[in-house]
C-alpha cells in the first residue's frame, strides 16, 4: 500500500491499462465469433451459388423470360382443352340429358338400360350371365340416393357407350362390367379403396360390380381433372379387342384406355351366334379373356382465363 501511495499516478496508469487490455480482449473475442459466423455464411452462400449455377436452365433473366413465355403457352393450351372437353360455367352439353328430379325416374332409367343392353346382347349372340346387371346390381330394387344419383347416371351413360362399342366388336361372352364405388357426398374427392374391401362398403352387393383403379395409372388430379373409371371383362378373339380399341379412340366424350389385360379363359361357353353353313375353320382359334380399363374425363367447368 505504501508503494501505491507513493506511486499513485503510476498505479492509476497501470490500472487503466489493465482495464483497456480486458476490454480489448472481450472485443477481440466478439470479433472472432463474428468472423467465424461470417465465414460460415460465406461458405453457405457459395454452395448455394454453385448449386444455382449448375441448374438447367440456369436462373438468368433470359431463361426466366423463356419460362414465363412457356407458362403462358401452357395455360392457353389448358384453356383450349377445357373449352373443348368441358362445358362453360352454367352450361349443359347437348349430348348429356338433364338429371331426373326424382329417384323413381332414375330407378326406371337404370332398369330400362339393363333390359335394352340384354336385348342387344341377345341379338348379337353374346353370352351373358342370367342375372347380369352391367355393374348396377345395387339398384335392382332401389334407386340411387339423391346425392349420388347424378354420378350414377353419368356412369350408366358411360357404361352404355362402352357396351355399344363392345357389342359392335362381336365378343363371345361378357363376363363382368365394373365401375368405381360412388362417392358418399357430391364433390367429395375419391379415395383409393382396395378391392378386397369394396364388398363391405357396398352391403348387399357382390364385389363383382365394383373395382378400384390403380392410382398409378389413373389420370385423376383432384381439383383439375376428375375421371370415372369403368372396367369390362369379356372373351373374344384378337380382332374383337382391336375393333373395340379403335372404336374407343373415336368416342365422344373422350375416353382414355388405362390398362388392357389378356388371359386364357377357364372354360368358355358356347355362343348362340348363328354360323353359316360350311363355315368351319381349318384351325380353330381359342378364345381369349380380355380386361379393358378405361377412364372418362370430367374436367370441371371454369371460365376462360385471360393472358
Amino acid at each position: 500500500m505504501n508503494w501505491v501511495r507513493t506511486n499513485r499516478v503510476f498505479a492509476l496508469v497501470m490500472f487503466g491499462l489493465g482495464l483497456l487490455v480486458i476490454s480489448e480482449s472481450g472485443l477481440l473475442g466478439e470479433r472472432w465469433v463474428a468472423a467465424r459466423q461470417a465465414r460460415r455464411q460465406h461458405e453457405k452462400v457459395s454452395r448455394e451459388l454453385r448449386a444455382m449455377a449448375a441448374l438447367q436452365p440456369a436462373p438468368t433473366v433470359e431463361n426466366a423470360g423463356l419460362i414465363e413465355a412457356d407458362r403462358v403457352r401452357t395455360m392457353r393450351t389448358l384453356a383450349e382443352l377445357r373449352a373443348a372437353l368441358a362445358p362453360a360455367a352454367g352450361a349443359s352439353p347437348a349430348h348429356v340429358p338433364p338429371a331426373p328430379a326424382h329417384r323413381a325416374q332414375a330407378f326406371f332409367e337404370l332398369a330400362e338400360f339393363v333390359e335394352a343392353m340384354r336385348a342387344r346382347a341377345r341379338q348379337a349372340g353374346v353370352i351373358l350371365r342370367v342375372d347380369e346387371r352391367f355393374g348396377f346390381s345395387r339398384y335392382v330394387y332401389e334407386a340411387p340416393e339423391m346425392g349420388q344419383m347424378a354420378a350414377v347416371l353419368r356412369e350408366r351413360r358411360g357404361m352404355e357407350a362402352l357396351l355399344e362399342a363392345l357389342l359392335a366388336a362381336q365378343p363371345h361372352e361378357i363376363i363382368s362390367c365394373q365401375r368405381e364405388l360412388p362417392v358418399e357426398r357430391p364433390g367429395e374427392a375419391r379415395k383409393f379403396i382396395p378391392e378386397r374391401t369394396l364388398a363391405a362398403r357396398a352391403p348387399g352387393v357382390t364385389g363383382e360390380d365394383y373395382f378400384a383403379i390403380d392410382p398409378r395409372i389413373s389420370q385423376r388430379a383432384p381439383g383439375i381433372v376428375e375421371t370415372a373409371a369403368i372396367r369390362l371383362t369379356f372373351t373374344g378373339r384378337t380382332k374383337t379387342l382391336r375393333t373395340l380399341l379403335n372404336r374407343l379412340g373415336k368416342m365422344e366424350p373422350p375416353v382414355l384406355v388405362r390398362a388392357v389385360e389378356v388371359a386364357t379363359p377357364d372354360r368358355p361357353r358356347e355362343s348362340s351366334r348363328p354360323v353359316g353353313a360350311g363355315a368351319v375353320p381349318l384351325v380353330a382359334s381359342p378364345w381369349s379373356r380380355f380386361t379393358v380399363t378405361v377412364e372418362f374425363i370430367q374436367l370441371p367447368a371454369q371460365p376462360a382465363e385471360k393472358f
